[in-house]
């Protein structure tokens, strides 16, 4: 067997293992994806759709591109892909729950992403599909009073669920600089919701509501890039200068051709000829010079258009009391509300972004993300909830200090800096929830297999004490794996 033949199975092979692992993973921690009490509002807390590469880096994806790696936040980045490409990752999380008074760790643990694509021709069409969370829901919160009575009133709230996303997209070139692509997604999953009005006196008649809707339909992103290389951006006065030149001298031979009739005045026709000739010389290498810097400029813009999302709820509601003090025991009395396939809409509300990545060849690179949602319009089973407009910002960069070397692996590693500032939906206190965090990244090449070994630091703050019923601390580690290969080719030899 050839070693060419060995190399691919043996990255196919490490793929299946690696799915297998993370999938079972997240079956293990399904219940477990996020522990913030915020995500009882809306859908629950959004898992966004970046990738380990991205995190590191802020969260960069709209004006992002490259032909080894997946990009999930901006389908006309199929288009640049040249490999076939597996991606998948895990995310760990470790929460700190602050009020004025209390602190509460966590710890969860998910699949954050599972996604394949291939070029149907490479560098200008390629086709792509995943799996991924779409959001999470996981809170348990527990109010604690005493009645006028002096006997101890139990408010709890226990959320458990979220929402999945299966998409496939497609990216193409549309000419030289521009590309497009489109991305359809299907939202399914269910959200439980529980609240519970007890008191530990078995005198007391108690109220238990218990909700769980099902939720599915599909959503749209649509987006585009353009591409800006160095001399296309801005020519510099001397090409300028030169192109004006050699259309002169070009002109001026003309006219030496078309008056000199007998083709005598050989003198000043090869003269011509020989400005022409070095102000092309003189152009070309001040064009070759410029290349030589690599710079380039990826403008993004991506658009998800409102969706509505069909769903069905089943909800009990029913009294109950305990049969001792220690509230072990418990008697259904009455059912209040029994509801079965109850159908509304969930609106998801428009989205859109934009974003550009300046580059310097595949050693230096630098972006901003802006994007928004308007969750003003956001709707839970055709009732209006009062959420507010968010919008977010993410900066970031990537460093790799020398990919050409002959040796030393740390001139290969990608070195990645982001930070990320989001007004979030909510307004939960005196002010709106703020989300502000910064990210560190390394990307780990392993050389002639075509795969890569992503982690990602993120350490963010949701809300604060001072303004905000309860802080939230989180510090991430998301591990993902990029494996390359060349499928679907026909080899020219055996």
């Amino acid at each position: 067997m050839k070693l060419s033949s060995i190399i691919t199975i043996n990255k196919r092979a490490l793929a299946f293992l690696v799915s297998l692992l993370f999938l079972a993973l997240n079956n293990s921690n399904a219940q477990n994806a996020t522990s913030s009490p915020y995500s009882r509002y809306g859908i629950g807390d959004i898992s966004g759709s970046s990738f380990a590469r991205n995190l590191g880096m802020g969260g960069l994806e709209i004006g992002m591109a490259v032909p080894y790696m997946i990009n999930p936040g901006n389908p006309a980045a199929y288009s640049k892909l040249y490999y076939t490409t597996f991606d998948i990752g895990v995310k760990f999380t470790q929460t700190q729950l602050r009020t004025s008074y209390i602190e509460q760790n966590t710890n969860t643990a998910s699949l954050a992403y599972f996604d394949f694509a291939f070029p149907v021709r490479p560098d200008d069409w390629s086709v792509g599909f995943g799996l991924k969370p779409y959001s999470n829901v996981g809170y348990n919160i527990i109010d604690k009073s005493v009645t006028p009575f002096g006997d101890t009133e139990l408010r709890t709230y226990n959320g458990s669920g979220g929402l999945n996303s299966f998409h496939i997209g497609t990216g193409k070139k549309l000419n030289k600089k521009l590309s497009g692509g489109f991305d359809v997604e299907y939202i399914f999953g269910s959200i439980n919701n529980e609240r519970t009005v007890s008191y530990l006196s078995p005198f007391y008649m108690n109220t238990l509501d218990q909700s769980s809707t099902s939720i599915g339909w599909f959503h749209f992103t649509l987006g585009a890039q353009m591409l800006f290389d160095s001399l296309s951006l801005s020519k510099s006065d001397s090409i300028v200068i030169y192109d004006q030149k050699i259309s002169t001298l070009s002109d001026s031979l003309k006219n030496v051709l078309a008056s000199d009739a007998a083709g005598t005045n050989y003198e000043l026709k090869n003269s011509i000829n020989q400005e022409i000739a070095q102000a092309k010389d003189v152009r070309k290498k001040i064009v070759d010079r410029k290349k030589k810097s690599e710079w380039s400029l990826l403008l993004g813009a991506t658009v998800s258009p409102q969706a509505d999302l069909h769903g069905r709820e089943t909800r009990v509601v029913s009294n109950f009391r305990y049969f001792d003090s220690q509230a072990t025991q418990t008697l259904v009395r009455d059912t209040i509300l029994y509801k079965v396939g109850a159908q509304g809409t969930v609106v998801l509300p428009l989205e859109a972004g934009v974003g550009f990545t300046l580059r310097k060849g595949n050693k230096l690179q630098f972006g901003v993300d802006y994007s928004f949602q308007q969750w003003e319009n956001f709707e839970f089973l055709s009732e209006p909830d009062s959420l507010f407009n968010s919008w977010k910002i993410a900066v970031g960069g990537q460093y790799i200090p020398n990919d050409r070397a002959v040796g030393g692996y740390r001139n290969f590693v990608a070195y990645r800096l982001g930070f990320h500032y989001e007004q979030t939906y909510l307004n939960v206190g005196t002010s709106k929830i703020n989300e502000i965090g910064v990210s560190l990244g390394f990307g780990f090449p392993i050389r002639k297999a075509g795969t890569y070994i992503h982690l990602a630091i993120e350490a963010d703050q949701r809300g604060s004490t001072k303004v905000n019923p309860i802080e939230e601390r989180f510090l991430k580690f998301t591990l993902g794996f990029t494996i390359n290969d060349r499928w679907f080719i026909k080899p020219k030899y055996d």
